[in-house]
């Protein structure tokens, strides 16, 4: 998977760029808010769906304008394509592929992978539960889109749930316990589907994480991660049946897939607690790569790998390890500091308020 060229208009603080990528390593080089990171934002937008930095497409749209238009060619390892996105900033988006109309995001998912790393995710490891299974979700959905429409319908059970519980709080109508039987099966299949596709995430990329650590630490330190936890079916559905005066008093769904966590730990001890704070960046990053390493794994071609500022934070021999595992794959990184990548074979672009200079 290589990109080739981006065509970007009406973005953020970016009024109309192309940029073209090399083969191996390609870097942003600029001061702070000039578009490095914005850049970066539009690829990753091909990839995910959606912004890393925002909910709303609004935020992504030029101050003034209507839309903006982004444009990606690509090699996916058989053949030539073409993404095209326009974003409005009143609502909805428009998605094509090799100029034919795509319906969904859930479809337009998956063409172009790409893994991103901003000092941000180091809230994978100390954040709470949601943090990390919003990094498996996001993981999972390039690698299987339709497991995002999974997600929404699950979402969106659950959004109805909740509120025929929170409804319930100033007596229960005569329909209550046979929508909420409806819900509560529905929320079940989906849960178990979820649980069982995380977890199996989980088992495969907790390997790659743990050695491409021992080789990030020199052998020093070893993580491993597990899934906590994933039920049946029955048994989601169980607990959803079984608990209905506490969820009435709580006015609010208390089991299912949306509480549940990923363990990470460090030398056999929780990382959120007893890792430091270099550590944890430690560890998220190798979360990062152990996902590209999983994705390539499964498709047969290496993602783009997007850094934003995060070498950077990392020691020189550190560094100079993730160049090295970088060796062969496509990259491209932000920096403010050039000179860390002196002696680094790659295709340099100047960024400034909004333009680029290759």
């Amino acid at each position: 998977m290589e990109a080739t060229t981006i065509d970007i208009e009406q973005f953020r603080n970016i009024e109309q760029a192309s940029l073209h990528f090399e083969s191996g390593m390609n870097i942003l080089c600029g001061a702070n808010a000039q578009g490095k990171t914005n850049a970066l934002e539009a690829l990753y937008l091909f990839a995910n769906g959606k912004s890393f930095r925002t909910a709303f497409d609004k935020d992504l749209v030029a101050f003034g304008k209507e839309c903006s238009r982004l444009s990606l060619s690509y090699h996916d390892g058989r053949r030539d394509n073409v993404l095209s996105l326009r974003l409005f900033a009143g609502r909805g988006r428009e998605h094509r592929k090799n100029d034919v109309h795509i319906p969904s995001a859930a479809e337009f998912m998956g063409s172009f992978r790409a893994v991103l790393f901003s000092p941000e995710h180091i809230g994978v490891v100390k954040g709470g539960p949601g943090e990390r299974r919003l990094f498996a979700d996001a993981a999972i959905c390039q690698l299987k889109p339709l497991f995002l429409l999974s997600l929404q319908k699950y979402n969106n059970i659950l959004k109805q749930r909740n509120s025929l519980l929170k409804s319930a709080e100033n007596g229960r109508s005569p329909s209550f316990d046979t929508t909420l039987a409806i819900w509560s099966a529905q929320l079940a299949r989906e849960a178990a589907y979820i649980a069982q596709e995380r977890e199996h995430f989980t088992e495969a990329i907790s390997q790659k994480v743990a050695g491409f650590f021992r080789h990030l630490s020199g052998g020093e330190e070893c993580v491993s991660m597990r899934y906590d936890k994933r039920l049946s079916e029955e048994e989601y559905l169980r607990k959803l049946s079984e608990n209905t005066e506490r969820e009435i008093a709580a006015g609010a769904t208390l089991y299912g897939i949306h509480r549940d966590d990923i363990i990470i730990e460090l030398n056999g001890r929780d990382s959120r607690l007893f890792a430091s704070q270099g550590q944890q960046r430690s560890i998220a990053f190798a979360l990062k790569i152990g996902e590209g390493m999983l994705s390539e794994e499964i498709s047969g071609t290496s993602p783009v790998y997007l850094f934003d500022d995060v070498l950077s934070e990392l020691d020189a021999r550190r560094r100079a390890r993730v160049l090295e595992a970088m060796d062969g794959r496509q990259t491209v990184v932000t920096t403010c500091m050039e000179s860390d990548f002196d002696g680094i074979a790659a295709k340099k672009i100047r960024v400034e308020n909004g333009a680029f200079f290759e």
